[in-house]
């Protein structure tokens, strides 16, 4: 294996430098440059993640990476008209030879926006926006659909879409795109970051209409989304034809007073099992996901909230028969309610129950932190443990084991500079010591990771 130093001298020398652009950027300015209805801006930011004990199938011993991305988006703006361009530039260095890259980690200088816009509407109290081209998504609490903001890399799609504001306060949102499949995604490109423009195909496509109002006293979210997905050149697919339909209803934070969130959605449709271009077999689905927080923030100097979360998504109880119960979570973000992502990533939102508890604080010196304690358990016991390839069609003990996240984040007042860093804990369960799921049988995963952001 490379020693650490090698590593080092093979990312100095890597060409595109990104750690050398992001600083330059970033030391441009300390405010967006904008001129004639017209702005410049950007970020930068660098991560080191490390990850000691490996719970995937087939690997073994530690690992470690260097994530670097730079943001820059250029906008233009006239009185009913605009246009929008950013491009983000996500590398990673310091791979071993089986470290496990992926799209999600890499894509090089890649535009995720690049689109014209219409304002519509003469009245202030009711109008909305029309985009056309590359363009990124946002719905509600992220869970189902997010443009990415912890992973390196993030979710963009091409087509269009409609935002209106009614006069009551609420939002409405339809979306008609074709989704992006990231490249390079073979190994020695991803290894390479090497640079290639995603590939936007009709054989995949997402449509959705999200509204964002008052319901029952409380603000009320409500969505219909739809995704049709086949085959395309070099990107086999599980030929995804699902409807996904939900609900949010919270109730804010405040001092001194209780919040809670109760989100819910339920899929149909017809998928496969596996992406591999040999199944063939289309499947009935019906899976579903529940999300419930109930929190309170205590009237003290650290304005500590304690929270219960619970996070359930569905599983396939049998492996055999022709339906499919695992929950899609689609394009949304997982980090939050599941944990970091990077090398880490041990859980998705599909055949899993996660039930613990959440301390947050705030410290005087622009400071906020969290310790969260979660239970992990499997949905079905025949279904696999989602992300890891591990699992027994026999069934297998549902406990994924413990795990345990503390992370800090500081950010000067008023400046969108940032330090964060954090670790998480995977004390291991009795599904890993069952020797029929495959486990590679190491102990418990140990992860942290620490980044610096800067912004202009």
């Amino acid at each position: 294996m490379p020693s650490l130093a090698s590593k080092v001298m093979r990312c100095q020398e890597a060409r595109w430098p990104a750690l050398i652009l992001g600083l330059l950027v970033s030391a441009a300015a300390a405010e967006p440059v904008s001129k004639q209805g017209l702005s410049f801006s950007g970020s930068f930011r660098s991560r080191f993640e490390t990850l000691d004990g490996e719970f995937r199938r087939n690997r073994v011993g530690s690992d470690q990476l260097l994530t670097l991305r730079t943001d820059l988006r250029l906008d233009l703006s006239r009185e009913r008209w605009f246009a929008q361009a950013e491009l983000i530039d996500a590398r990673a260095y310091l791979a071993s030879d089986d470290t496990p890259l992926n799209t999600t980690l890499i894509n090089a200088l890649e535009p995720v926006n690049a689109h014209v816009g219409l304002r519509l509407g003469d009245d202030e109290a009711a109008g909305g926006v029309l985009r056309l081209g590359w363009q990124t998504l946002d719905l509600g609490s992220r869970r189902l659909v997010a443009r990415n903001r912890w992973r390196n890399t993030t979710n963009a799609f091409l087509g269009a879409s409609l935002d209106w504001h009614h006069a009551t306060g609420s939002q409405t949102k339809a979306f008609a795109v074709s989704t992006m499949n990231r490249l390079p995604n073979d190994r020695a490109g991803l290894r390479d970051n090497d640079i290639e423009l995603d590939d936007a195909s009709a054989e995949r496509r997402f449509v959705g209409l999200f509204h964002a109002g008052e319901g029952l006293g409380r603000p009320l979210e409500l969505w219909a989304l739809h995704l049709d997905e086949g085959d395309a050149p070099g990107a086999p697919s599980a030929n995804r034809r699902l409807w996904t339909l939900g609900f949010r209803v919270r109730q804010a934070a405040g001092r001194q007073a209780w919040d809670w969130e109760l989100e819910s959605a339920v899929q149909f449709g017809r998928a496969r099992a596996t992406r591999l271009p040999a199944d063939a077999t289309d499947l009935d689905v019906r899976a579903h996901f529940e999300h419930l927080s109930v929190g309170y923030r205590f009237d003290a100097a650290l304005e500590p909230r304690l929270a219960l979360d619970v996070d359930y998504a569905s599983g396939d109880a049998d492996p055999e028969d022709d339906r499919f119960g695992a929950f899609d979570q689609l394009f949304g973000a997982a980090v939050g309610d599941l944990g970091p992502r990077g090398l880490f990533g041990a859980f998705n939102r599909s055949n899993l129950l996660l039930v613990g508890g959440r301390l947050d604080w705030r410290l005087p010196a622009d400071v906020d932190g969290s310790l969260r304690i979660r239970q992990a358990s499997l949905a079905e016991r025949r279904d696999r443990w989602r992300g890891t390839l591990l699992g027994d069609p026999a069934g297998a003990p549902r406990d994924l084991g413990v795990q345990t996240e503390l992370q800090f984040r500081w950010r000067p007042a008023g400046k969108h500079h940032s330090v964060a860093g954090g670790l998480a804990w995977l004390a291991k369960g009795a599904f890993q010591a069952d020797p029929d799921v495959g486990t590679n049988e190491q102990g418990d995963s140990v992860y942290g990771w620490f980044d610096l952001s800067l912004a202009f």
